[in-house]
């Protein structure tokens, strides 16, 4: 893996991705409900997606982690 060398991230479509992925109750997209607080991409590779849920406690947090 040393001689691997990786991409950047890009983060403008990861983001669009996310914003199309569907609130599972709403179903409307997590970027039409202002949902995405932050996506962060990381030098090796690994990126965070920050959401703000509907509800503290959300029964539906499993899923919109699956999805996203």
């Amino acid at each position: 893996m040393s001689g691997l060398r990786r991409e950047p991230v890009d983060v403008a479509a990861v983001r669009s991705a996310v914003d199309a992925v569907l609130d599972p109750e709403l179903h409307q997209s997590l970027g039409e409900l202002d949902m995405i607080r932050a996506v962060t991409a990381h030098r090796s590779g690994r990126v965070e997606v920050e959401l703000a849920l509907t509800t503290a406690g959300c029964p539906m947090t499993g899923v919109l982690t699956r999805d996203v």
